[in-house]
C-alpha cells in the first residue's frame, strides 16, 4: 500500500420521477441494502396557471406531515420550474413522496446516487 486513499465515485442519475397526483404517492424509495444521496430535485409546473405542491422526506413507516416537509403548499408560477440543489441522505425504506391539488400539472424528478 502506497498511502493513497481509494476514492470511489458513484454516477448521479435520475432515481425517480412522476407527475404528482392528488393522493400522495412515492417518487423514490431507497431500496433494501442500499443508501442513497439525493443531490437535485427538479419540479416543473406544466400548467398554464399557478400550481402548488407538497414534497416530503419520510422515514421508514412514517407518514407525511409538516414535520418532514421539504416543500409544503409551495406555489410555482405557470410553466415555471424549480431546481433545488440539496444533499438528502437516505437509508433503506426512506421515501420521497409528493402530492398536488390537481393531477398531472406538477412533475417531480429526483437525482442522485445509490451505493
Amino acid at each position: 500500500m502506497n498511502g493513497d486513499i481509494e476514492r470511489r465515485t458513484y454516477p448521479r442519475r435520475r432515481l425517480g420521477g412522476m407527475s404528482c397526483p392528488v393522493n400522495e404517492r412515492v417518487v423514490y424509495e431507497c431500496p433494501a441494502g442500499m443508501v442513497a444521496t439525493i443531490t437535485h430535485v427538479h419540479v416543473t409546473n406544466t400548467h398554464t396557471g399557478n400550481e402548488t405542491f407538497r414534497l416530503h422526506h419520510c422515514r421508514q413507516n412514517e407518514s407525511s406531515g409538516t414535520h418532514n416537509a421539504l416543500f409544503y403548499d409551495y406555489s410555482l408560477s405557470a410553466k415555471a420550474y424549480l431546481l433545488e440543489e440539496t444533499t438528502i441522505y437516505m437509508t433503506p425504506g426512506e421515501r420521497i413522496v409528493c402530492s398536488a391539488p390537481s393531477t398531472g400539472r406538477i412533475t417531480i424528478n429526483v437525482y442522485g446516487f445509490e451505493q
